[in-house]
């Protein structure tokens, strides 16, 4: 009777299986479906220029794509984000990245993308750099860190007033720039949907700094260094000490980079009374509710 049963439940069980499959694969087709809605879509590296900054003609057709009165700058690069999926993405705080030096940055607060839009990330609002000289790789990576898509280009390639876009084999070419509303935008002559993108801040990304200022050490009622320096190596504090003593055993000072902080440190202390979680996100870029006489600097 009781191997009656087992050969019943295994029946069953062998039953279930191909149902079974056939959800898990279609759950894993939707989220790799979500991860590759996000794309780098298209890449500007080399604006045009005036003829001469003697006379107003414009021979090469220059564009000020990001409206802000440059032309041929560095700010007028750009890197095109496109969901290519069916539904919205919300993509605040993913990253940007390059591999050309430019620091990382995240993209702003409240940015989503509709089904099949796009968004346009200028380097003036981003502080990347794309290399002409030297190529580049720009990869998008989600909240979490993991990358979602990426898009190269060769050194000395590009040309004046033409981006990178990628074909359906994957294969670069070069066309007339179209910043946030694609292939079969209007021909705007000025980029749509502009985001920006906040540069990351790296305490670490040096070896160690020296930060010099009023230092009250927490190791006594009165022990208040006026002019102190904390010695940071590899995000832990190394040494605090006076101008006035001695610098102490072990701290290796050689090419260490000196933040003048003009304020009081408090070496290893948390403090939670401020907000320090403000010191790890973007700037909340926001209308000041208040109205033009009441506005300060």
């Amino acid at each position: 009777m009781r191997l009656i049963r087992c050969v019943a439940v295994a029946m069953f069980l062998l039953m279930l299986l191909p149902s079974l499959s056939m959800a898990s694969m279609q759950e894993s087709n939707a989220a790799s479906g979500r991860e590759n809605s996000i794309l780098v879509s298209e890449l500007f590296i080399s604006p045009n220029n005036l003829v001469s900054n003697e006379t107003s003609q414009n021979v090469y057709g220059a564009v000020d794509w990001n409206a802000d009165g440059e032309y041929g700058k560095y700010s007028d690069q750009f890197i095109e984000i496109w969901n290519s999926g069916s539904t919205p993405v919300d993509v605040s705080d993913w990253q940007l990245s390059v591999t050309s030096g430019s620091p990382p940055c995240q993209l702003a607060w409240n940015t989503s993308i509709p089904a099949d839009g796009r968004i346009s990330v200028f380097s003036a609002d981003s502080g990347i750099i794309l290399s002409y000289f030297d190529g580049d790789t720009v990869t998008i990576s989600d909240d979490s860190g993991s990358a979602m898509d990426s898009m190269s280009f060769p050194a000395k390639d590009s040309w004046y007033g033409d981006s990178y876009i990628e074909d359906n084999d994957g294969q670069l070419r070069k066309v007339s720039p179209t910043p946030g509303w694609g292939p079969e935008g209007s021909g705007s002559d000025v980029a749509l949907n502009i985001v920006k993108c906040y540069n990351i801040p790296d305490p670490v990304s040096n070896d160690a700094y020296l930060l010099k200022g009023r230092v009250v050490t927490m190791d006594g009622e009165n022990n208040v260094l006026n002019q102190g320096n904390v010695m940071i190596r590899d995000g832990m504090i190394s040494g605090v000490w006076s101008d006035a003593g001695t610098i102490p055993s072990g701290v290796d000072l050689t090419n260490v980079p000196i933040i003048e902080t003009n304020g009081t440190i408090y070496p290893g202390l948390i403090d939670l009374h401020n907000h320090m979680h403000y010191n790890h996100i973007p700037l909340w870029d926001f209308e000041v509710h208040l109205n033009a006489n009441q506005k300060s600097a």
